[in-house]
């Protein structure tokens, strides 16, 4: 028997708090590593980091920040595209569940209309059979 049959409204807000609970647990760990290593993480590196740079040091480097922040935007990108990818898998996974739990209860009830048929011709086959003319 499945664990557990919810909702399709029941599961998009576990799905949304599995999705929270995963984003929490990542930074909790990266915190960690970060505290562990002893490293500053600044919220956006990038951007404050070409604030520092010249006028010069920008125009000599314009390629390589342009990559730099193109990269970034890919990285933005397709973590959006993958939580969201996440959440369609549980709401994918959970109506799966549902369904598996529908088939096992149906399965049950022909199993069991079968055995009560079967249980119900066995003495009109035990008859039938006792009246059955030899063939000697």
């Amino acid at each position: 028997m499945p664990p557990f049959i919810v909702s399709e409204s029941l599961s998009a807000n576990l799905g949304i708090k599995i999705i929270e609970i995963f984003d929490e647990r990542i930074h909790n760990y990266a915190s960690r590593i970060q505290n562990e290593k002893g490293i500053v993480v600044e919220q956006n590196p990038l951007e404050k980091y070409i604030a520092t740079l010249t006028p010069e040091e920008r125009e000599k480097h314009n390629a390589l920040i342009q990559e730099c922040l193109e990269r970034e935007g890919f990285i933005n990108k397709y973590t959006v595209k993958t939580r969201n990818s996440l959440f369609q898998l549980i709401l994918g996974l959970e109506k799966f569940n549902k369904a598996a739990a529908d088939f096992e209860k149906c399965a049950k009830i022909y199993k069991d209309l079968y055995c009560y048929l079967f249980y119900d011709l066995i003495p009109l086959l035990k008859t039938l059979s006792r009246n059955k003319p030899s063939m000697n």
